[in-house]
């Protein structure tokens, strides 16, 4: 019975060896993890550019020049011999991105039959009437670029331009937690941008995150959205910035590390407007107790995948933090579920007190529930 494998990239399935591409029948790998590890390889031209630059500033090739030309011209030669390898492998020769690219290479093939016409090479060639060096090079390189990544493509599966080979999780954190205070205080929102659980965030301009808001007032939010700066890794946001007590938050992810290949995650939070609580023992006057919770993980586990979050209570009096200065005994937790069956009581009898923090984790929500800390004297 043939064996048939997932390649890990979720667009292609190989079964014993042979691989169907548009009706025909290919050999390919029988290890397809080696299509999930190809990456694309940037060529740097900055240096021959320059070098072409200087050549073209008298429209005179000299010969110390061609023999500059003549390596690069072996080197490009050698990549086409490659690419029309692929592209006959592929049965794309028909294709407009193929049929560019040889306009190109033609077009720089005739300059460079006069430039380095063997007859020559040791004497200086006028090319006047041709046109810049670096035209030639910068238009060939550029649909040998497309050329190149479209293959790339084709051999990852990545027909949409999207690697999602690579197992990224964005992550917002809240540096007042989930729950906005009344008075105003601002929270400070901070994308986390996670490859295999190492955070990557610094390794990426600001420019590659931008965020939204959404509520159920979508005006509202086309106006909001279009007021505020949602652009970099932060955003700072306070309770005037909810509507109807509650508002979602996403932050978007998009680099595009080539031409036509892009890497993206969406991460988001739900934020809420602090709720009283029912009126306790009258305190001394004019003092005013604020809790907040923090996640270090979001306020979202997703399904299948073993995930854990911090939830810590901060305490604040009349808007400075206390904290620290209450004993572990004060604090005790709360669980609300959403659906039943639930083991609330259990749970919460296990947290009555002693816990500023708690741990939760998958196995402790049942489709949907909310925390809540209260300070007990």
């Amino acid at each position: 019975m043939p064996s048939v494998a997932d390649d890990r990239i979720g667009r292609t399935i190989y079964a014993d060896d042979i691989k169907l591409v548009k009706g025909k029948v290919k050999a390919t790998p029988s290890r397809s993890a080696e299509r999930a590890s190809l990456q694309l390889i940037k060529t740097d031209n900055t240096q021959f550019f320059a070098q072409l630059d200087e050549m073209g500033s008298d429209s005179i090739v000299t010969p110390i020049e061609k023999r500059i030309l003549q390596r690069e011209w072996s080197l490009l030669q050698s990549s086409r011999n490659s690419l029309n390898s692929q592209v006959l492998e592929w049965g794309i020769a028909e294709q407009n991105v193929y049929i560019d690219y040889t306009a190109e290479y033609d077009s720089l093939s005739q300059l460079m039959s006069v430039v380095l016409n063997p007859t020559y090479l040791d004497e200086n060639t006028d090319i006047t009437d041709h046109g810049p060096l670096r035209s030639y090079f910068e238009d060939y390189y550029t649909k040998a670029t497309l050329l190149e990544e479209y293959l790339f493509q084709l051999n990852t599966g990545l027909l949409d331009g999207l690697d999602d080979r690579v197992r990224l999780d964005l992550n917002i954190n809240s540096s007042l937690g989930l729950i906005l205070p009344l008075d105003g205080a601002s929270t400070t929102l901070s994308a986390i941008l996670l490859r295999d659980n190492v955070d990557i965030t610094a390794n990426y301009d600001s420019s590659c995150f931008t965020w939204e808001r959404v509520t159920a007032d979508t005006a509202g939010d086309a106006v909001w959205n279009s007021q505020h700066n949602l652009v970099g890794k932060t955003l700072t946001v306070s309770v005037a910035d909810l509507y109807g007590k509650s508002a979602h938050f996403y932050c978007r992810f998009r680099y595009e590390y080539s031409v036509t290949m892009t890497l993206m995650q969406t991460g988001s939070i739900t934020l809420n407007e602090e709720t009283p609580g029912p009126q306790g023992e009258q305190g001394e006057q004019g003092e005013a107790y604020v809790v907040v919770i923090e996640s270090t993980n979001g306020d979202k586990f997703k399904p299948g995948e073993s995930m854990t979050t911090t939830l810590r209570a901060k305490v604040f009096l009349n808007g400075e933090e206390i904290t620290s200065t209450i004993p572990d005994s004060w604090f005790s937790w709360r669980r609300k579920s959403f659906y039943e069956p639930n083991d609330d009581p259990l749970w919460n009898s296990n947290h009555v007190a002693g816990y500023r923090s708690i741990d939760v984790t998958a196995n402790d929500v049942y489709a949907r529930a909310t925390f809540f800390c209260d300070i007990v004297k």
